[in-house]
């Protein structure tokens, strides 16, 4: 039973861990510099907004993801 508990918290992480890098991806492509210079302007707003959401995203991520800790935050409200 111990080693399926932990499979399965495993596997939570590492969904909620990927989710996460998987922002913090697309926020760094943004930073590279293979962009016309037309696309610059677009570039700066797709990066700015893509910060945002790597600051802003992770908790909602963990509440969406993970049961334990959505159930302390709807018990404390």
């Amino acid at each position: 039973k111990s080693s399926t508990a932990l499979g399965k918290a495993t596997f939570q992480i590492v969904i909620q861990s990927g989710v996460i890098i998987s922002i913090h991806l697309t926020t760094v492509i943004a930073f590279l510099q293979f962009f016309p210079a037309e696309a610059v302007d677009f570039m700066l707003f797709v990066t700015h907004f893509g910060w945002m959401l790597t600051h802003g995203l992770p908790p909602f991520i963990y509440l969406a993801l993970n049961k334990s800790i959505r159930n302390y935050a709807l018990k404390s409200v």
